[in-house]
């Protein structure tokens, strides 16, 4: 075989992965975050996009408190996590880490 097809092989290796997930249902908001956006003194200046990933945060079997969703909104705005990124990049990069916004099978502990 010729060295060069092989080192082509070896670049073009993809992986692909499946994950089960469940069937897709509307949208139904969690109490606590409903009361969260309700108190405007926490929720008052969070944009569309950070209420959109607060909303497809899913939970099994459990309730956050609206105390939950402010401290959500506030580690997604800590320069410490994502230094030099506005919002709407940081919602990017972590959907690049756990998929798009209401995916299930997230990998670090979100998915309750």
């Amino acid at each position: 075989m010729n060295p060069s097809h092989c080192r082509l092989a070896a670049d073009s290796l993809k992986r692909f992965e499946f994950a089960e997930q469940e069937p897709q249902q509307p949208f139904a908001v969690e109490p606590g975050l409903e009361q969260f956006l309700k108190d405007t003194s926490q929720s008052g200046d969070a944009t569309e996009e950070e209420i959109e990933f607060l909303k497809a945060l899913k939970f099994r079997g459990k309730q956050p408190a609206p105390s939950y969703y402010y401290g959500e909104l506030q580690n997604l705005r800590d320069p410490l996590h994502f230094p030099a990124c506005s919002a709407t990049r940081r919602i990017r990069l972590i959907e690049a880490v756990r998929g798009p916004l209401g995916s299930k099978g997230m990998p670090h502990g979100r998915n309750f």
